[in-house]
């Protein structure tokens, strides 16, 4: 994603915004999910991520296809887009430290 928004000259937040799921779409996904995170369990409400298993949202084909998103928490979510769970707990102990010091 930073290769097309350095080539577009916007920001990485800017194409997240175009490429996730529609407000509609997350509500659902959250609704489906029961608040929790659909691979540990954690009560997230709407504070959970929306993923598609399948890896579409690169490609932008597909992704509102409700019936492939699910709604995982922050950890999670870092697990599905990495094969290094250390580098996961790492960054994700950062975002903590970074949260408490606000």
């Amino acid at each position: 994603m930073a290769d097309v928004a350095r080539e577009l000259g916007v920001s990485i937040g800017r194409i997240q915004q175009v490429v996730n799921p529609s407000s509609q779409v997350r509500r659902y996904i959250r609704k489906k999910a029961n608040g929790k995170c659909q691979n540990c369990g954690l009560a997230i409400s709407y504070l959970g991520q929306i993923h598609d298993p399948q890896g579409r949202c690169a490609e932008l084909d597909g992704y509102d296809e409700v019936g492939d998103l699910i709604l995982l928490c922050v950890y999670c979510h870092r697990l599905a887009h990495t094969s290094d769970p250390h580098q996961v707990r790492q960054a994700t102990r950062q975002t903590v430290k970074n949260a408490v010091r606000q």
